[in-house]
């Protein structure tokens, strides 16, 4: 299987590189675009997801609503 290609950017957000998700997940505080969406409801309580004990960067602990890598190309 292919792993994944993100786009790494500078602190302005422009496109400077690329590196796979095992390189940008390794500690190596690459900057890669992601996208979290919280979502209230009319209580103004917090909806959280609990990420799959799957995950390889912070397995099984509480997560935003949605999130995920954004793909620049």
């Amino acid at each position: 299987m292919n792993e994944e290609i993100f786009p790494i950017v500078n602190e302005n957000g422009e496109t400077i590189g690329s590196a796979t998700r095992s390189e940008c997940h390794s500690g190596s505080f690459l900057l890669h675009p992601v996208v979290h969406l919280h979502i209230f409801n009319e209580r103004n309580e917090l909806y959280l997801q609990k990420r799959s004990i799957n995950k390889d960067v912070q397995p099984g602990k509480w997560d935003t609503s949605v999130g995920g890598h954004i793909n620049l190309n």
